[in-house]
């Protein structure tokens, strides 16, 4: 990114990514949280305060600390303060281990933060990211909350996407061993999940899968 560009996307956006590092503008960021996302001083400076620990460090290393250390509301921030195009950029950067954002969130049981990812991505971009088998398994998020027994956030991944996109996630989407999600779900006995599985489809659906 040129420093013209930097410097634009700064002020428009106060959270943003360059050379693989988040960076934040924490006088826009105070800013922007007060005027635009409607905090009150006390709440800003709160969120401020938690965001500023974690938020400039490498990418490689953000999402899993993300997930087991912030509160949601200061993902939420996060999430609502970056240029789009960089929100892409920062959701689908691996980790050490070869995984990005969503397989982190799902590995730490971290369904509230997944909805609130998912709801900030278009239906294509869903389905990208919950399908992208990572690591040395080739696991995605969905056979993570499968077999972590996430129920809500089975049932948040699922219905981010239509019926045609919900069908071909659940069946194409599997590990080095071929085991699909529903296989996740039955070999460790969270029935739970299997019935929102069989409510996500339709007989026949359910039959192929």
């Amino acid at each position: 990114m040129a420093a013209s560009e930097s410097i634009t996307t700064t002020l428009q956006y106060p959270i943003w990514i360059e050379d693989g590092k988040i960076h934040c503008d924490e006088a826009g960021l105070l800013s922007h949280l007060a005027q635009n996302l409607h905090y009150s001083v006390y709440d800003a400076i709160k969120i401020m305060g938690e965001i500023t620990k974690h938020i400039n460090r490498n990418l490689q290393y953000f999402w899993d600390k993300a997930a087991r250390n912030m509160s949601t509301e200061s993902i939420r921030v996060i999430l609502q303060s970056v240029q789009h195009s960089q929100l892409n950029c920062m959701l689908s950067y691996p980790d050490s281990s070869y995984y990005t954002a969503l397989n982190c969130c799902a590995y730490n049981l971290r369904g509230d933060m997944i909805k609130m990812i998912l709801d900030c991505v278009n239906e294509d971009e869903c389905y990208s990211y919950l399908g992208t088998t990572e690591g040395e398994w080739g696991l995605a998020p969905i056979h993570w909350s499968c077999s972590k027994g996430d129920t809500e956030a089975v049932r948040a991944m699922l219905y981010h996407l239509n019926q045609d996109k919900r069908y071909s996630l659940l069946q194409k989407t599997q590990d080095v061993f071929r085991n699909t999600p529903l296989h996740d779900a039955s070999l460790c006995g969270n029935t739970d999940i299997m019935k929102v599985i069989f409510e996500s489809v339709t007989q026949t659906q359910w039959i192929n899968i």
